[in-house]
């Protein structure tokens, strides 16, 4: 992530230091979530079971950092007292952190599908469900942009990404259902795509509230 626009100006430099910090913080998190999304949809495509243990066992690094955020901000916030712009920058960062660690559940609930799903001449559906991923973790990056570059029009964007990511899902959610009427056969299959689906479309909901966080650390008004 470019945080090459991170502005601080407090003059105490040392809670210019703990804002970095914060701002690392995030990123980092940003990076692990879309990673984990990542993997979680390759070893879906793979039927790479392996894989899936590794990815279910390393989101207990994501709630590690979130929980390692948090305490970094209520550390600014005791030694600090922030009131205004400060404040509301604090209060919003634990807010993204929590959104960016469910996203990161949601990459961590796909891998325990795998090996559910029979991936006989399911290949349009697995393309589907890879462009909605790569979607939602372009929202996600994004999002944590918006936050980084202090550029409130960059929610917007991501705000409309969300309803683009929506159509997606209603549409992967058709060819399913119609899979699912050709071929009684494809139920069992049809519901863990359906679900894996819906995990998609809420980590495109996470990247648009963090997006809208980001706004109102920006702007002090509610995208």
């Amino acid at each position: 992530m470019d945080m090459s626009h991170l502005k601080t100006s407090h003059t105490v430099s040392a809670f210019d230091d703990e804002i970095v910090d914060i701002a690392v913080a995030i990123n980092t998190m940003c990076d692990a979530a879309t990673r984990a999304l990542d993997a979680s949809i390759d070893a879906l495509v793979h039927g790479d079971e392996e894989d899936a243990q590794r990815l279910i066992q390393a989101d207990l690094h994501l709630d590690e950092l979130e929980s390692d955020l948090e305490k970094k901000v209520m550390r600014s916030i005791a030694l600090r007292a922030p009131v205004a712009d400060d404040l509301r920058y604090l209060v919003m960062a634990i807010r993204i952190g929590a959104m960016l660690e469910r996203s990161g559940d949601h990459a961590k609930n796909m891998a325990k599908r795998v090996g559910m799903v029979d991936l006989t001449n399911a290949a349009p559906l697995m393309h589907k469900l890879r462009e909605m991923t790569r979607l939602g973790t372009s929202m996600l990056g994004q999002s944590v942009d918006c936050f980084n570059r202090s550029e409130a029009s960059l929610a917007t964007v991501v705000r409309d990404r969300d309803a683009q990511l929506n159509r997606h899902f209603d549409e992967f959610t058709e060819m399913v259902s119609a899979a699912m009427r050709d071929d009684p056969g494809f139920v069992d299959t049809g519901v863990q795509l359906l679900f894996i689906s819906k995990q998609l479309e809420r980590v495109g909901d996470y990247a648009k509230n963090i997006a809208g966080s980001a706004h109102y650390i920006i702007t002090g008004e509610h995208l």
